[in-house]
């Protein structure tokens, strides 16, 4: 569970960035449809590994070509692990729960949906699909939830 903190100092890099999923779905558009108003679902998890000292981000995300979500266009799920040298500094642990401070999490949210906006387009660069971007997301508004690994069993 995050915790708050007044500053944090952390010591941190990426330790790999996976694509773990990614589905396109060609839909037949007329020559003459005006521009495509797409439509984004994205769904994103913190999880802890105390063994290797990291906290990963999943993110799952999805785009639909119309309001009511009916034509998914893409799905892809991307996961990117952060391995943080000064982990124990920074995290606390009661009974089974691990803490770090909300600001960590956050921080590792933002550069992940970065990296998931990259991988994106990347993907469909070469694509009729080429001007769907991610768009910019507030994190300050988000609330991450983090869970150790070992509570999911993985």
């Amino acid at each position: 569970m995050p915790t708050e903190s007044k500053e944090v100092n952390i010591i941190f890099r990426i330790t790999d960035i996976s694509v773990k999923k990614f589905d396109l779905t060609h839909f037949d558009l007329p020559a003459d449809s005006p521009e495509v108003d797409y439509q984004f679902a994205l769904k994103s998890l913190s999880k802890i590994d105390l063994e290797s000292k990291s906290i990963s981000i999943i993110n799952f995300v999805e785009v639909f070509l119309d309001k009511e979500q009916t034509k998914k266009i893409i799905d892809f799920e991307t996961e990117i692990k952060y391995s943080i040298k000064n982990f124990d500094e920074i995290s606390t642990k009661q009974e089974n729960v691990v803490h770090v401070p909300e600001v960590v999490v956050k921080t590792f949210l933002g550069v992940s949906i970065s990296t998931v906006r990259g991988i994106l387009y990347s993907r469909t660069v070469d694509s009729e699909y080429k001007k769907v971007y991610l768009p910019v997301i507030d994190i300050s508004k988000l609330t991450p939830k983090v869970i150790d690994l070992k509570e999911l069993n993985l």
